[in-house]
């Protein structure tokens, strides 16, 4: 059903800026003076320069290097071709002169600011798009990651990237494979992969097991995205690899089922400060939730806040910080996931 509504409004959008599109370019066409203009050649013309528009946005995408020099290299002439290749279309539809074409292409510039209202409008009360910055929520969100081989099972393992670019030497690595296995690995392989890019609906209330966007209480503008384990009013504690919440085991949905939690008891400095074990329960309010992240060892979560939103304790997401639940990766495209 998200699926639906998501991707229904923006197909309305689409289909209101191609409207648009081919309204201006009319304008600009009589403006310009071109001959022989019909409906055809207009639905022409918005189609080929569509289809540039999106090949240019994933050429994008897939090929901007990670160094910013390079990155404007690269980008500097693709934009360049989003003035070029749409008057080229228009002049070789049409049969206009290139200066022309231009002409007749300026007033399309319009629809760019009916689209921005559009994904205004959508992303303020629908959906909004995010990119995954941590592998806090590895395997199933990755950021920008190196990526190796579990030595358990064999499936892809994923470690954090700042563990190591951080210009130290933090080894062993942690790593957590598609499997949910976490090990300790000596050195990882240099292959690398690009960050999730995500869907956020606003309108859906959360649920346990959600993986929800929310403004980090500690430092209300930076977004972060964890799963829910506990609601309002519950008592969760964390023991033996397992949440509780209210004495009562959570049964794991199936696809994360061989996922532990860790509560550090191992390390002296950390385990004394954190939230959700039997010597210190998260008690949550009426407007309270407690997240964590599916890599549990290189998350910092609810267990491990200090300060917490006014009125609410360290541990909370209050409900006023949750900015929508997450219900699609669209991006890479071997990385696309219908999550709710």
């Amino acid at each position: 059903m998200t699926s639906v509504i998501t991707f229904g409004a923006y197909l309305a959008l689409l289909v209101v800026a191609a409207v648009v599109w081919i309204l201006f370019l009319r304008i600009g066409l009589r403006w310009a003076k071109v001959a022989d203009v019909t409906l055809r050649k207009l639905v022409l013309a918005f189609f080929l320069v569509t289809l540039f528009e999106i090949a240019l946005r994933v050429g994008v995408l897939l090929a901007v290097p990670r160094d910013r020099v390079q990155s404007w290299i690269l980008v500097a002439p693709l934009l360049g071709a989003t003035i070029v290749v749409p008057c080229v279309i228009i002049s070789w539809v049409f049969k206009a002169r290139l200066v022309r074409s231009l002409q007749a292409w300026l007033p399309t510039l319009m629809t760019s600011a009916v689209s921005w209202i559009g994904v205004w409008a959508i992303t303020g009360v629908l959906a909004k798009a995010f990119v995954i910055s941590s592998a806090s929520m590895a395997p199933t969100l990755l950021g920008r990651h190196p990526r190796g081989i579990c030595p358990e099972c064999g499936a892809t393992c994923y470690s954090s990237a700042s563990a190591l670019e951080s210009g130290g030497d933090e080894t062993p690595v942690d790593t957590i494979c598609e499997a949910f296995h976490l090990h300790k690995l000596d050195e990882m392989p240099d292959a690398w992969g690009a960050a999730d890019r995500l869907l956020a609906a606003k309108y859906l209330k959360p649920r346990r097991w959600d993986l929800i966007v929310f403004r980090f209480p500690e430092d209300p503008d930076t977004p972060y995205v964890m799963r829910v384990i506990g609601l309002p009013g519950d008592e969760i504690v964390i023991e033996n690899g397992a949440a509780y919440a209210n004495g009562e085991r959570l049964p794991l949905p199936a696809e994360i089922g061989n996922i532990k939690y860790v509560t550090f008891a191992d390390d002296p400095w950390v385990r004394d400060r954190v939230w959700g074990t039997r010597a210190r329960p998260a008690r949550l309010g009426p407007q309270d939730y407690f997240v964590l992240g599916d890599f549990s060892p290189r998350s910092r979560d609810s267990r491990l806040w200090e300060t917490g939103a006014p009125g609410h304790p360290p541990y909370a997401v209050p409900a006023e910080n949750i900015v929508g639940v997450v219900t699609h990766i669209y991006w890479p495209p071997n990385r696309w996931r219908v999550l709710r």
